[in-house]
């Protein structure tokens, strides 16, 4: 059995020098092309851990197949779970059904009956994705399809209908949001609002993070029924026991 696991491995490496595969079973048999591994199957490839009841392992294609409890995770990012998944390193392909994925930074899930990834992007069938307890979630959103890229963090969601436990409250063709919480620059959300004395109001900042010891937040603004201004707030760590802010801000009003 060891013989046949280090063949493996060292056919796995000649094929694909860049993309190493190490599959360990205690329990692994071979017929022509095909490697069959059963027992604690674990897989590792780059920064992805595969575990499976089972995998059969097809030398002439590339494809590696997984099934029964099979969950995956990649490095301290998000892990997968499914009973069936097929995987090509070659052309950088995987399948997995059903689709449960659980990022660990923002806390997100989502459940589906299929996803399909390639390099980075995942392909979702239509699912279920939530940030609540997923046993009794307060509010869930159904999609009809969907799509995440790892590396953005960006995930897409189609034909999304928003519950508030089982009663629908909401729904819209297209939603979008990242599950990225790393400090970074580019626009926060936006303040909209409406009153007999403000007119409509509409404020969207800023958010300026180039470097971890300061950053810069600007908010210009408008007051239909007053006027314009701009806003801004500049926040600084200069060391472990010494911090500091400026607010800055300017408002015309309509003469």
């Amino acid at each position: 059995m060891l013989k046949l696991l280090t063949s493996l491995i060292i056919l796995t490496i000649s094929l694909y020098a860049a993309d190493k595969v190490e599959i360990y079973a205690t329990a692994m048999d071979s017929k022509d092309s095909i490697v069959t591994a059963k027992g604690g199957v674990n897989v590792l490839y780059k920064d992805y851990f595969l575990s499976a009841k089972k995998a059969i392992y097809n030398r002439k294609t590339g494809d590696l197949e997984l099934f029964d409890n099979i969950r995956v995770t990649r490095g301290s990012e998000y892990k997968i779970l499914g009973s069936y998944a097929k995987l090509n390193i070659a052309k950088k392909e995987r399948l997995f059904k059903p689709f449960y994925m659980l990022d660990k930074n923002s806390k997100v899930w989502m459940s589906a009956s299929e996803g399909k990834t390639k390099n980075d992007n995942i392909d979702i069938a239509s699912g279920t994705v939530s940030g609540c307890n997923p046993n009794d979630p307060l509010w869930e959103m159904e999609f009809s399809s969907s799509d995440y890229n790892s590396k953005t963090k960006w995930l897409n969601l189609y034909n999304t209908r928003l519950y508030i436990y089982d009663i629908p409250v909401f729904y819209t063709p297209y939603f979008g949001y990242s599950l990225d919480k790393t400090r970074r620059t580019g626009l926060l959300v936006p303040s909209v609002g409406v009153s007999d004395s403000e007119g409509v109001y509409y404020e969207q900042p800023l958010y300026i993070a180039e470097y971890d010891s300061w950053d810069l937040e600007i908010s210009p603004q408008v007051r239909t029924n007053r006027g314009e201004g701009i806003y801004s707030k500049f926040r600084f760590v200069d060391s472990a026991t010494s911090r500091g802010e400026f607010r800055f801000g300017y408002f015309k009003e309509h003469s």
